[in-house]
């Protein structure tokens, strides 16, 4: 009987062990999902023959022909080849909305982007705007992770709500009033009233 108690804690230290031993597993599988995840922090770099066919390509956007009657498109050929290239482009294609705005082909940008930059990745994206980024380039990342499943929305809308720029406003709102939160579609009533009497019409289809 003596042994017996004795022994008695060794067993409960053992089966308490292995009871943990699962939750242990599980935890580091976990850990090492995570890490995974977290692991990619920028897009692949360019080398210096793809940059060569950037270059190229950008210039086809800014400049390139459209004659649809002898069946000349080079901006859409300027964008295929970015596609082509992939997410090293990135970057340099956000750095590039000024020169497209100017002659008004920056949408041709939206669209290299929608096809090569990934939901998974938009936070790469936004950690590469600085102080010379464009309004535009946030008003299209806005946009994007309003229209996507990321966690971090509502943080991510919250911050760059305060930029003082319509169109990125206007997507942190649409934003922030479909995940619901009551108190910001409070204030986003208030924006729209005092800013966007234009834009309410549609704000309410989106």
């Amino acid at each position: 009987h003596h042994l017996v108690n004795k022994s008695l804690p060794y067993l409960l230290l053992a089966a308490i062990s292995f009871l943990s031993l699962p939750q242990q597993i599980i935890a580091q599988e976990s850990e090492q999902a995570e890490v995974e995840v977290v692991q990619k922090k920028k897009f692949a770099r360019i080398k210096s023959t793809e940059k060569k066919i950037m270059m190229k390509a950008l210039r086809l956007i800014e400049k390139g022909e459209v004659d649809n009657e002898n069946d000349v498109d080079e901006i859409s050929d300027g964008i295929a080849s970015l596609i082509e290239l992939g997410e090293c482009v990135i970057p340099k294609c956000l750095t590039s909305f000024p020169r497209m705005a100017k002659v008004e082909r920056q949408q041709h940008l939206t669209r290299v982007l929608d096809s090569i930059l990934l939901d998974d990745e938009l936070h790469i994206a936004l950690e590469l705007c600085n102080r010379k980024t464009t309004n535009q380039v946030y008003a299209y990342l806005m946009q994007r992770w309003t229209d996507s499943s990321r966690e971090d929305r509502e943080e991510v809308l919250n911050n760059y709500l305060s930029i003082d720029d319509e169109a990125v406003q206007y997507h942190c709102v649409r934003g922030l009033i479909q995940l619901g939160d009551k108190l910001m579609v409070n204030a986003c009533v208030k924006i729209i009233d005092s800013q966007w009497k234009d834009n309410k019409q549609q704000l309410r289809n989106d």
